[in-house]
Order: structure tokens, then sequence, then C-alpha cells
């Protein structure tokens, strides 16, 4: 059924593609959706050639990521981490790890035999506090789907403040977004 509607749609599309650069000298975007193939919408972009390169599939509305407490991620909130994770692609200056008076501790790099891999990271505490830049909700997009922002010498009204600007990407229930009341 799906090759049917391919083998159809496709010269078609050739054709008026082939007419529309004639006329305007660019190809003409189309977009078609097929309701009968799944139950879900698929949508086709591009021009003839690439036709099917660019596929999305959508049910009803974009995904709403939520925190372990049922609330929404949204651009612009503040979270805080829930678990403790490592940075590894961050600037230099965020190379280090958190004491327990929450003052940070640069690594030595000066350190005799050189520093190990597994040490030139961030080791970011549970409680450091960052801004949403981007939720990513479609399926198929990063599996770590929340890209937070720390701001050097920004803690967000948390106890941590992080050493450097830097950008990382977090899974659900690896961050809880903090509330004003909070």
């Amino acid at each position: 059924m799906i090759s049917k509607i391919q083998s159809i749609l496709l010269p078609l599309n050739l054709l008026l593609s082939i007419f529309s650069s004639v006329i305007a000298f660019a190809p003409v975007p189309t977009f078609k959706i097929c309701h009968q193939i799944c139950p879900r919408d698929i949508e086709f972009r591009g021009s003839s050639l690439g036709m099917f390169e660019d596929a999305r599939v959508s049910n009803s509305g974009p995904a709403i990521l939520t925190d372990g407490n049922g609330i929404e991620f949204y651009s612009g909130c503040t979270v805080m981490l829930t678990t403790e994770v490592k940075a590894f692609s961050i600037p230099k200056g965020a190379v280090g790890k958190f004491a327990d008076d929450k003052s940070f501790i640069p690594i030595d790099w000066d350190m005799e035999g050189g520093i190990p891999r597994a040490e030139k990271c961030c080791v970011m505490p549970k409680g450091i506090r960052g801004a949403v830049r981007r939720v990513y909700t479609d399926e198929f997009d990063a599996t770590h789907a929340i890209v937070v922002a720390f701001k050097k010498d920004n803690g967000f009204g948390g106890d941590y403040i992080p050493p450097s600007s830097f950008m990382m990407h977090f899974k659900t229930n690896e961050v809880e977004v903090i509330t004003e009341d909070s």
C-alpha cells in the first residue's frame, strides 16, 4: 500500500517540481499527509529529489516532558540537579569539583604524571541550579532532551555557583523544575 502511494506521488511531485523550477527557477517545497498508512500522521517535506529524507511522525501534538513531580519543563525555567553528574565537554576553567562548603575547587593542571581522562570533568553536585535553554519533544530528537545553561557566577538562587558558563543535556529524571515558591 505504501509503495503504491509513493509510486503515484513521486512522479507527480517530480513534474510539479520541474514545472515550477522552469517558471520560478527554484523548487517548490511540498507538503503531503498520508492518513491511511498508520494511525499517526506522517508528514513528508522537501523537494521531489529529497522528498522522503525529512519524514516526521507526530501524534496529536508535541510531547510534554515533565519532571518527577509532574511539573512541565519549558524554556527559561530554573531546574536543579537531582543526582550527581560528571560534565566532560566543558571549558577548562570549569574542570574540578565542589567542596563540602559548596565552593568550587579547580583541578591542579600541573599534577605530576598528568591528569587521567576520568578526572578531566566537573563533578556537578546534586542541587546545582541552571536555566533550561531548550526542550526537545520530538520522537527523533536527543535522548537527553533537556538542555540546561549554567552561568558563571550565577547560581540561580542556589548554593552552588558554577565557575564557568556552559550548557549540558540532561534526561528528565536528572533534573527537576524549581517553582517560585520553593
